[in-house]
């Protein structure tokens, strides 16, 4: 899924310490149009994060726009508490490989005020995006190097090879709705998005580097989750789709009720106001 300041599609920084990061709108900060929002949440221990968020919108067309919010500039430590030994011993060793460039933790600046998305950009967000350009995905033309150029992507449900051949943003072999997240997008596609969304509000929008998503994910905690260190089985605080499919026997069903994406800002927000971090 991909999300805009947009994403979970992440470009890499030097481990420098501390590093300096600059915002997706270049030439200072500052939206379209500003606006106000008091953005109530739970936290994790059930107390009110009620704070008042400074918020830009975007109008994308269709009656759609695009929520983002400004995130302050400060410093944080990057990167895992977590050894990658820890890592697999708490995880069955699946996380150990996920954990070695995260360890040790480092300081990080982010030395200027940035804007990333409220949520994900959802699929009627990229539909609006895919209608105006007749954009075809990186999937949809067999261009992303993968299955001989082959149109295709990876999916759930394909048997012992996750490629599906034929799956896109549009078709991803689970139900989805205007609200879910956009899913089966590339790198490449994910900035042809910011590209449009440049154009259209006046503004150089770009992904936000793995330092600023990270930053912007923790809102100034420390713990390896921004709700705690509880990988959160249950589904309380995040679609945790490695535990939701029907076939893990070996970890329980979270109650969510999704066994696949869930629509955006369905779990709780974190300090910043961001959902789904």
């Amino acid at each position: 899924a991909a999300r805009t300041a947009i994403s979970r599609l992440q470009a890499p920084i030097a481990a420098t310490q501390p590093a300096d990061v600059r915002p997706p709108w270049d030439g200072g900060v500052g939206p379209a149009r500003d606006a106000s929002a008091s953005m109530p949440a739970a936290g994790p221990q059930g107390t009110d994060r009620s704070r008042l968020l400074q918020m830009a919108s975007v109008h994308l067309g269709g009656g759609y726009e695009l929520s983002m919010v400004l995130i302050p500039a400060g410093e944080f430590m990057m990167g895992s508490r977590m050894s990658p030994a820890e890592a697999a011993d708490m995880y069955d060793g699946i996380e150990e490989m996920y954990t070695r460039s995260g360890y040790p933790p480092r300081n990080v600046r982010v030395s200027r005020p940035f804007y990333i998305g409220l949520t994900e950009v959802t699929v009627a967000q990229f539909r609006e995006f895919v209608e105006w350009t007749d954009y075809k995905t990186d999937a949809q033309r067999g261009t992303a190097n993968l299955q001989n150029g082959e149109p295709g992507a990876f999916a759930w449900g394909s048997g012992s090879t996750p490629w599906t051949r034929g799956a896109t943003w549009r078709d991803p072999g689970f139900p989805q709705g205007d609200d879910s997240p956009v899913v089966m997008v590339s790198w490449n596609d994910a900035t042809a998005f910011c590209e449009w969304l440049s154009r259209k509000a006046g503004r150089r929008f770009r992904l936000p580097t793995e330092a600023e998503w990270e930053y912007a994910c923790r809102a100034g905690t420390a713990t390896e989750y921004w709700w705690g260190d509880d990988l959160d089985e249950k589904g309380k605080f995040a679609n945790v789709a490695y535990y939701a499919r029907d076939d893990d026997a070996d970890h329980p069903q979270p109650d969510d009720g999704y066994q696949n994406t869930a629509p955006v800002a369905h779990y709780p927000a974190n300090d910043f106001g961001l959902y789904d971090m």
